[in-house]
């Protein structure tokens, strides 16, 4: 896609200092760069825990964006999310963050009477403008 930086600064398995902490993280996957000509960092994190990520992985996942100053991230799990770990990544607006599955957890059906649909979650259901979707909102053009 013309829209994403060719030239966006990638650190992989690095250490980012913490702007509220003042301690290094590890973060899995950091990209700095443009996206439709606005500035983002995105933070990419890869759990591979047995069970469903519950919404304490979420949480702090949230918190290790806040303080790698990261205005969005991506949070992949081998196990799947549990219902309320996938609610609570799909209201996160700032740092934003996209919940997905690699397999191996609960299937849930995406909507139900009376309850707001989710985003994609599967790996396999996330296509390549589900993902520029998603960078496009939280860069704020989309709203």
């Amino acid at each position: 896609m013309s829209s994403f930086d060719g030239n966006a600064e990638v650190a992989v398995n690095g250490r980012v200092p913490g702007v509220l902490s003042g301690s290094p993280r590890q973060v899995d996957l950091l990209v700095r760069g443009r996206v439709f000509g606005a500035g983002v960092t995105v933070a990419v994190e890869c759990r591979q825990g047995r069970r469903a990520a519950d919404v304490g992985a979420v949480e702090r996942f949230i918190g290790k964006l806040l303080d790698v100053d990261a205005d969005r991230g991506v949070l992949y799990s081998r196990s799947g999310f549990t219902r309320c770990a996938r609610a609570r990544a799909a209201a996160a607006r700032w740092p934003a963050v996209m919940a997905v599955s690699l397999g191996g957890g609960p299937r849930i059906p995406r909507q139900r009477r009376g309850v707001e649909p989710l985003p994609p979650f599967g790996v396999d259901e996330i296509t390549e403008a589900d993902f520029a979707l998603f960078l496009w909102r939280c860069a704020g053009i989309g709203g």
